[in-house]
Formats: structure tokens, sequence, C-alpha cells
């Protein structure tokens, strides 16, 4: 199996390379190295990789959906009518990611706006970074059953609270939430 790089994407502008992102080289479950730079200095690191990009979580809304099996095959088709009610932009306006169904058949789902998505996107090719999978940051926080994982930044927080599910969240929310998880 390839060595992965896996690039941390924070605020982006249209420059690569004036576009500051973190990357760790991981091979297997061991972060070999990590740096940080322009997103064109991380670029150069790719090839021969497989390429992960982590977005920025306050950008994706982490869900999930109830498919019942026999609409599983549709499920492109299905999953933003199964979620409209849920959501205050136009469906047709967003994009859509679904994880394999868990075993309660609960389907996980990251929703994020497609002119965001197609932002990331150009970015990333226009810096010659050819994305295998993006993923919210959020979720590649440790977790166990019935825990929550906590990353305090400089600005804000991420708080994992399930296998996909989580939150970006600023400093002014985590004051109130701490309270609350002490309880």
């Amino acid at each position: 199996m390839a060595e992965t790089i896996v690039i941390r994407l924070g605020a982006i502008g249209g420059d690569p390379d004036a576009t500051e992102v973190h990357w760790a080289f991981v091979d297997g479950d061991r972060v070999r190295d990590h740096a940080r730079g322009w997103l064109r200095e991380a670029a150069r690191e790719t090839v021969g990789r497989r390429v992960v990009v982590l977005v920025p979580a306050s950008d994706v809304l982490l869900t999930s959906a109830d498919i019942p099996t026999e609409q599983r095959r549709h499920l492109t088709r299905v999953l933003p009518f199964a979620l409209e009610e849920q959501l205050a932009a136009d469906v047709e306006t967003l994009h859509f990611a679904a994880a394999r169904p868990d075993e309660a058949g609960r389907t996980a789902v990251a929703v994020v706006a497609r002119e965001r998505m197609d932002r990331w996107l150009a970015l990333l090719q226009s810096a010659g970074v050819w994305p295998d999978l993006l993923l919210p940051d959020v979720v590649t926080l440790p977790w166990e059953p019935g825990d929550w994982s906590l990353l305090l930044e400089m600005h804000g927080a991420l708080l994992r609270t399930g296998g996909a599910q989580g939150y970006a969240m600023g400093a002014e929310e985590l004051g109130a939430l701490l309270p609350l998880a002490a309880e």
C-alpha cells in the first residue's frame, strides 16, 4: 500500500502560493513526518502517494439519515430529499457524501455547499493536488464509543462526538459547552 499524505486546509484564498497548510506522511497507522508551509509545497510531496485532504469542519454539516434498504442503490438521488427538512439551503446547491450504513441501518452523511466544494477542488487542482479523499478534519480526532474528543486550537476547537459526528466551534461556543459536558 502506498504511503499517504494528509493535507489539512484552513481558510483558503485563491492562490496556492499564499494558502498555508499542514501536512503529514502516514504509513499504515504511523505518522512518519509532518510539515507546515504553502499548498504548492505540499503538492510537490503528493507524487506517488495516496492524497487525503482535510477540510474545515466549520464548512461541513455531519448528520445521518435512515435510507430504506431498497432505496440504497439510488442513494445519490434519494439522500438530498431524505435530509431536505433538516437543511436551510436548497438541496440543489449542496454536495452530499455518504458512508456505508452502520449496524442500525443509519447512513452517515457529510453535507457541504457545492460552491465551497468547487472552491476547494479548484484551489487544490491549481496547486497540482489531486485528492483521493476529502474528509472533515474533525473526523480524524480519536474516538471511542461513549466518549468525546476535543482539540483546542488558537481560535476555537474541534469536538468529535461520534464515529461520523462532530463540530467546529469558536471560543464563545466552547465556553458555553464545557459546563454542559461536566454534568
